[in-house]
């Protein structure tokens, strides 16, 4: 189960929901059949892009009063059920865990993926020690999901790479 967006708040008198997505534009909730939200599983009605954000029509909530008590909730989604990321694209879930390594040098596993808008922000930790890179087209990544290894160039890598030392 992977968390895809949030519920931000109620949005009319009939049920809609307001939420952001998780992925790479709100447009990707539009292809998900069925959301689970605590535990429960949720079948959208409709799903439209507004701005940034969605509005969702779940089936299963009939009007604003049960739309509010789904303000802040995550909305998950079962892994087989997501949509196919492009080539070259991944899920966070899918690196997570991945040894970031240029065949010489190993940095870390990852453990947490930052998103702050011009280059998401690797952050791997190994023995203790964090080290933090931009994921940018200049480190030239490959990723290979079966073997757990993000494999970097390591020359390159030393240009952009933080560690707390």
């Amino acid at each position: 189960m992977l968390a895809v967006g949030r519920i931000l708040k109620a949005h009319g008198i009939r049920g809609d929901v307001k939420a952001e997505s998780f992925m790479d534009s709100p447009d990707c909730l539009m292809r998900i059949e069925t959301f689970i939200i605590d535990g429960q599983y949720y079948k959208p009605e409709k799903v439209t892009p507004f701005g940034n954000f969605c509005l969702i029509k779940f089936s299963e909530i009939k009007d604003m009063n049960q739309a509010e008590k789904l303000r802040g909730k995550t909305l998950y989604c079962d892994e087989p059920a997501l949509p196919e990321p492009e080539n070259g694209r991944y899920y966070i879930a899918e690196i997570m865990g991945c040894t970031v390594t240029d065949g010489k040098k190993d940095y870390g596993k990852i453990r947490d993926v930052l998103q702050y808008g011009s280059a998401d922000v690797i952050v791997a930790t190994k023995k203790g020690k964090t080290v933090m890179f931009p994921w940018t087209s200049s480190i030239n990544a490959r990723v290979d999901t079966e073997t757990k290894l993000f494999i970097v160039d390591g020359e390159k890598l030393a240009e952009v790479l933080l560690d707390d030392n």
